[in-house]
């Protein structure tokens, strides 16, 4: 059993990845507070939670693929709260 989901003995890796990480979605969607999930290397948005889109007034699915720059105040910033 992967967390509250029991594995079926024929699941593929891939099929068992893409379970575990809707999971994670739906437990960070309902998270209280703004997630916001990054690739580091490109700076661009994967993910964010309902909190983070009232948060931002943003649309989950408009924030989905743009750069994360786009929500900071000071987008010069992005370096030195990567440090």
């Amino acid at each position: 059993m992967t967390g509250d989901r029991p594995v079926a003995r024929d699941d593929t890796p891939e099929q068992d990845r893409r379970a575990q990480e809707l999971y994670l979605r739906l437990v960070f969607d309902r998270f209280p507070i703004p997630v916001v999930i990054v690739s580091l290397a490109q700076g661009i948005v994967r993910f964010i939670n309902r909190a983070s889109a009232r948060f931002t007034e943003t649309d989950p699915q408009d924030a989905i693929g743009r750069p994360i720059v786009d929500y900071y105040a000071n987008p010069q910033a992005r370096e030195s709260i990567l440090l």
